[in-house]
């Protein structure tokens, strides 16, 4: 068959045949798949949004991508991943409790092996002991490691109120808040904004109280000792902080009262404090609080610590820990990026957010600035992690549904207790009970 155009058309042909052929050759040889990072953790909605931009200043760097996954029911998805064999490379956790499990288990990798995932001499040059220790827990051989590092932290144990419409002298000790509270009851509103529901975990801002309150009344060492389950829930200590928070949920005591506690979203309890007849006055929520009125505007928030029994400053904080189940070099290299200066100064500037690296400075606002230098300046021996989000989780769970029990049914106190020391006995292992390193313990200054 004579082909049709001549000689011009068969050569231009012949051209484009080589071309296409060395087009797939480079193809084939010549591009280098891109790496990629998978990392799970609890952030979805606005707050996925914010960690992927702080994600693409690396992505755009180094050319690696980044698969994070964000789900409410991280413990279960994390479980789940890990019995099909497929663990996330890393992994942002809520809970200490969960990172001291996989640690002791051998599923994590340690920050500080031999072959290490970070700079551990940048980062302790740069993290205070307050926010480092947090990470350090025992491994299979009981050794403790650095397992984990915060990268994005919270400032607790805080009262906050509407700076425009509450009058009242703020209370600087424990019995001047009950008194305080008592007193606002009289005018006919309740002082508490409380709000029980969450999406996945309701009941845990009812353990922001207990947890005050047992802080600021026995101290940092017994915190810390109920927070490892080497105090019973029974005892003396732990009993008379509950009982002091239900003198505060007495009935006018709450917005709503016990139901209204229990069937109020977290995120919605406050609101009435902006109104313009107040339905509540305080709330006690961390540095992460953004409040807006019932037209969904901002409000004029101010806040005042939590009052101590013995006038020392206490203060409990919290937040996301990095672990790592497998260390590959881009894992590590997120992991470097991630607990840097860089990354958490985007997140801090997007505000609610105190970065663990004391070399974040650009922070959106001076009260923010003074909650980060009421970490930087406290001594740290008075310093402790948030006590359910380093419990077993077993025992944070029974935690959550014990807050729910008692403000639906005070009487039942006892019993109560009774119930969370059983869970206390079967939850911990023998290392914590003899006091071996975990979570929360207090920190080297």
């Amino acid at each position: 068959m004579t082909m049709r155009g001549g000689p011009r058309l068969a050569a231009f042909l012949a051209a484009l045949t080589v071309l296409a052929a060395g087009v797939g050759l480079c193809g084939c040889g010549a591009v280098t798949p891109r790496a990629t990072v998978t990392v799970l953790g609890t952030w979805t909605g606005e707050e996925q949004e914010r960690f992927e931009n702080v994600l693409a200043a690396f992505e755009e760097r180094t050319g690696t991508r980044v698969e994070y996954e964000g789900t409410r029911d991280f413990e279960a998805v994390l479980a789940g991943r890990i019995d099909g064999g497929d663990p996330p490379d890393l992994a942002l956790m809520p809970s200490l409790g969960d990172l001291e499990q996989y640690a002791r288990d051998g599923e994590l990798v340690a920050l500080d092996g031999p072959s290490p995932s970070v700079d551990l001499g940048r980062v302790r040059r740069e993290y205070q002991p307050t926010w480092l220790q947090a990470g350090v827990t025992a491994g299979p051989d009981g050794r403790a490691r650095q397992y984990g590092l915060l990268v994005k932290g919270a400032r607790k144990s805080l009262l906050w109120y509407s700076a425009d419409a509450f009058s009242w002298p703020l209370p600087a000790t424990l019995d001047e808040l009950v008194a305080t509270g008592e007193t606002i009851a009289a005018t006919g509103t309740p002082p508490w904004c409380l709000g029980l529901r969450s999406s996945s975990d309701s009941g845990w801002p009812g353990t922001d109280w207990v947890e005050d309150i047992l802080l600021h009344q026995s101290g940092a060492e017994a915190y810390r000792a109920w927070a490892q389950g080497r105090l019973p829930w029974t005892s003396d200590t732990v009993r008379t902080a509950w009982t002091t928070w239900g003198r505060l949920l007495a009935p006018g005591m709450v917005r709503g009262d016990a139901t209204g506690a229990l069937l109020t979203r977290f995120g919605d309890a406050a609101t009435p404090m902006f109104d313009e007849r107040p339905g509540c006055y305080l709330n006690l929520s961390g540095s992460f609080a953004s409040y807006q009125d019932s037209a969904g505007s901002p409000a004029t928030a101010a806040h005042v610590e939590f009052p101590s029994a013995g006038g020392e400053r206490r203060i409990i904080i919290a937040g996301d820990i990095l672990a790592m189940f497998d260390h590959t070099s881009a894992a590590a290299e997120l992991a470097e990026y991630l607990t840097g200066a860089e990354a958490q100064t985007a997140w801090a500037r997007a505000g609610g957010t105190i970065a663990p690296n004391s070399a974040v400075t650009d922070y959106p606002d001076e009260a923010t600035r003074q909650l980060v230098r009421s970490v930087q300046e406290a001594d740290c021996a008075g310093v402790v992690f948030d006590a359910s989000d380093t419990m077993p989780a077993p025992m944070r769970t029974a935690f959550y549904r014990a807050v729910l029990e008692f403000v639906a049914n005070p009487a039942a106190l006892g019993t109560i207790l009774t119930g969370l020391d059983e869970i206390r006995k079967r939850s911990y292992p023998a290392a914590a009970e003899a006091g071996a390193a975990t979570p929360g313990t207090a920190p080297s200054c």
